[in-house]
């Protein structure tokens, strides 16, 4: 059996009655620190997981470096009854200058993790995986709910051979309530330049 690990990027913003800042990060559906969020709904749905033993790791993303310690305090809470369902863990900004620190000291470049980027926060859940001697890294959005035969069907092919090949990573795609993948967008939804 796969240690396999669930990770999921969280992002937190300012509460709804404070204004952004010009050198906030842009992430594109970040909770404010006031209100519950999707969160509680994705985790609920990693209860009913078959497939194999799996761990959970939070990356949470905030906005600023200001609002870090809520927003990792906010998580705590969050993720605090479901420790007696599954391990769960939160890996933060106070546990991102550790592992950059790591990085430097194995002549590495620490700038490839960071909160503030959709690809650092992605190496993030890469390095925090590794970390942890996952075999499997199966990356959720915290506004998921995540059916129960996941981890089956990720891996039915993770680390075997596809048409001669090893599939080293594999990517399912969204699909709609129609069940199409396809946006459909009207007519008129885009400007020409």
């Amino acid at each position: 059996m796969k240690k396999i690990a669930v990770t999921i990027p969280t992002y937190w913003s300012w509460e709804t009655t404070k204004e952004n800042l010009p050198e906030d990060a842009v992430f594109d559906h970040p909770t404010p620190l006031n209100l519950e969020g999707t969160l509680n709904t994705t985790l609920n749905s990693l209860k009913g997981l078959a497939g194999g033993s799996f761990y959970v790791i939070l990356i949470t993303a905030p906005v600023n470096p200001r609002i870090s310690g809520q927003a990792e305090e906010k998580i705590e809470k969050i993720i605090a009854p479901y420790k007696s369902i599954y391990p769960i863990m939160q890996f933060g900004p106070g546990d991102l200058k550790y592992v950059q620190e790591l990085l430097t000291g194995h002549n590495c470049s620490p700038d490839i993790i960071s909160l503030a980027a959709y690809a650092q926060i992605r190496n993030c859940q890469l390095f925090t995986s590794a970390m942890l001697n996952a075999e499997l890294i199966a990356a959720v959005d915290d506004d998921e709910i995540v059916p129960p035969d996941y981890l089956i069907r990720a891996q039915d092919y993770a680390g075997k051979k596809v048409r001669g090949k090893t599939a080293d990573g594999i990517a399912g795609i969204y699909l709609n309530a129609e069940g199409d993948y396809n946006i459909k967008e009207p007519a008129d939804s885009r400007r020409s330049t």
